[in-house]
């Protein structure tokens, strides 16, 4: 399979201009392509799922490689059919943004509610050398209220 990740690379590159810029690019192209195909594999795919991830994964490099005009030539080889399949990645990345547009709604009010209290203690206690214990708790609060929330979308999954 990894033989059609070079033919594919081959295709594209074979419109590009031929200069030591280029054949760097297409060799460290390859080494990604090759590493996720592998990565892709060890995460349970099939061989061609990996295929068809790996080949998405690449992008559009016609820009990087001095072509502008992105129709293939008749002699190129072709691209790669698009498949529908689970990107974990993605579902991952997706879950992490709809956590975190929770949890930061929460993290300005909670950081000012401490600051408050931090500063009501201190003013009432005068012991503004302890009172500094407050932020610790803060921080304690955070890390289980990321807990929750991490638990709660865990349920929802």
């Amino acid at each position: 399979m990894k033989e059609k990740l070079r033919a594919h690379l081959e295709g594209i590159f074979r419109e590009a201009p031929d200069n030591q810029k280029n054949r760097d690019l297409k060799e460290e192209f390859y080494a990604n392509l090759c590493d996720r195909y592998d990565e892709y594999i060890a995460m349970g795919k099939t061989e061609d799922e990996a295929y068809m991830l790996s080949i998405r994964s690449l992008g559009d490099i016609h820009s990087l490689i001095g072509i502008d005009d992105k129709k293939p030539s008749a002699d190129a080889a072709p691209v790669a059919p698009t498949v529908q399949v689970n990107d974990d990645k993605d579902a991952q990345k997706k879950c992490r943004k709809r956590k975190s547009k929770a949890r930061r709604s929460l993290n300005w009010p909670l950081t000012l509610l401490f600051l408050i209290i931090y500063f009501v203690l201190s003013f009432i206690t005068h012991a503004w050398y302890i009172t500094w214990v407050v932020f610790l708790i803060h921080i304690a609060v955070n890390i289980l209220l990321d807990g929750i929330f991490e638990l709660k979308e865990d349920d929802k999954e």
